[in-house]
């Protein structure tokens, strides 16, 4: 075959792996994927030393010397693309492998070169080769290891690789390239590589395909379960307001129960276990309240304090339990004077009780003072065939919107009257205006 015939043949094979390099570097510009534009660069790059061995193009008119030097760099530049396109194609993690390290290696390559004379050149050349095959090879390891299913394509791509580099070795030394040899190498391994890709690609469009068929016959299992999932849920939402209508039936029921525990309890903490009439507690809140609307309505308010006459004498001459007894009739006849709703009988303590009056002025608080008294002392007291005198003792005070007065004033002011009539002779009613003491001070709170 003459030189020109050779050339133009030579010419064909360079041309069409650097117009696949184009190709790829296209697709890279489309679809922004770094993979094409990797191995777009390798090919370019091995398209540009397959000529620097052919000296054809623009690198025609270079020196022998030149040529390898450009031959060798543009190998060894390949080296990095090649490695990265393998790594993001194949997602490799090489942090544990020495291959991580041939991107510099390259670079001390790349300065050897420039200024080694040209039979080392020829051994650097061969060197990036190795390099290339080592990166094939290694890659070919952890895909064995990996069981991956693409490795037989890369047992091919590896073979092809050492089968061209050692031919070339065999058949023209150390220090010779054959630019047929390493076309051919080039050619099937860019065959190679466009077939991994497109067998990629089909298993990728074939995987989402079955992704897609596999969401869809999820979506309609979801859809029938969700279909059972509403049918369940208005059952069960039927047994649940039926339940809750149960419930809240019994909840009313309970609550009512509840009330009425509430209710009595609260009668017992406010009502004298022995006489039956209201205790100082419920006092204390109740002369409160009847102080504030006595205020707002600008209407009297009377208090009477009641002690029985001589009752530790009763004591002690008949027993406590006599004493009882009289205490639980003068309760009785209490109840029986309070006629009106709101008039309020309440044991302030021992034989000590106070009646509370509302809207009752000081002559209408002595006329019920005096009732009680006269009912008590014509009421025969009689234990155990025994007849005891029994008497009472009042004292009245009245509140007529004064100022500066507090609640514990009223009752000061009536328990004054009481001492006043035991002092006078006892079994009477008197009457004390309401003086008002430093407690108000301390009351204040309590008028608002």
């Amino acid at each position: 075959m003459n030189t020109l015939a050779r050339y133009f043949i030579d010419s064909i094979a360079l041309g069409g792996i650097f117009t696949l390099a184009i190709v790829l570097f296209s697709i890279f510009c489309v679809n922004k994927s770094k993979t094409y534009g990797y191995l777009s660069g390798y090919f370019l790059l091995t398209s540009l030393s397959l000529s620097a061995i052919q000296k054809v193009h623009f690198f025609s008119s270079i020196e022998m010397s030149g040529n390898f030097t450009t031959l060798t760099l543009l190998l060894l530049f390949s080296i990095p693309f090649l490695l990265m396109f393998l790594q993001l194609f194949l997602t490799l993690n090489l942090k544990n492998y020495p291959v991580k390290y041939l991107n510099i290696l390259v670079v001390l390559l790349c300065v050897l070169t420039t200024f080694a004379p040209i039979e080392r050149v020829y051994l650097l050349t061969h060197i990036a080769l190795f390099l290339t095959l080592f990166i094939l090879l290694t890659v070919n390891y952890i895909l064995v290891k990996q069981k991956h299913d693409l490795v037989p394509y890369f047992t091919a791509l590896s073979a092809i690789y050492l089968i061209s580099v050692k031919s070339n070795i065999i058949l023209f030394g150390w220090h010779s390239f054959n630019g047929e040899i390493f076309s051919a190498c080039y050619w099937l391994l860019a065959l190679m590589f466009l077939y991994v890709l497109n067998r990629q690609a089909a298993l990728s469009r074939a995987e989402m395909t079955a992704a897609k068929a596999e969401a869809v016959a999820e979506s309609e299992q979801y859809q029938a379960a969700y279909q059972k999932l509403l049918v369940q849920q208005e059952a069960d939402q039927e047994l649940l307001e039926s339940r809750v209508q149960e419930h809240t039936l019994e909840l009313n029921i309970a609550l009512q129960e509840l009330e009425e525990v509430n209710r009595e309890l609260k009668e017992k903490n406010t009502l004298d276990e022995l006489t039956g009439l209201y205790n100082r507690r419920f006092y204390d809140q109740k002369i409160l309240a009847e102080f504030r609307r006595s205020r707002r309505n600008l209407t009297p308010l009377s208090l009477v304090v009641v002690d029985i006459d001589h009752f530790k004498k009763i004591n002690d001459n008949y027993g406590h339990s006599a004493g009882d007894k009289c205490l639980i009739k003068l309760g009785q006849l209490i109840k029986q004077v309070l006629r009106r709703s709101s008039d309020i009988g309440c044991r302030y303590g021992g034989e000590e009780f106070c009646l509370i009056l509302p809207e009752t002025n000081t002559d209408g608080a002595v006329a019920f003072a005096q009732e009680l008294r006269e009912l008590v002392f014509s009421t025969p007291f009689d234990f155990d065939s025994q007849s005891i005198n029994l008497t009472i003792s009042c004292g009245v005070c009245t509140y007529q919107q004064q100022k500066d007065i507090a609640p514990i004033d009223i009752f000061d002011g009536a328990d004054k009257a009481l001492y006043q009539a035991k002092a006078d002779g006892r079994n009477q009613v008197q009457v004390k205006e309401i003086v008002a003491t430093t407690s108000r001070s301390q009351s204040g709170e309590n008028d608002e």
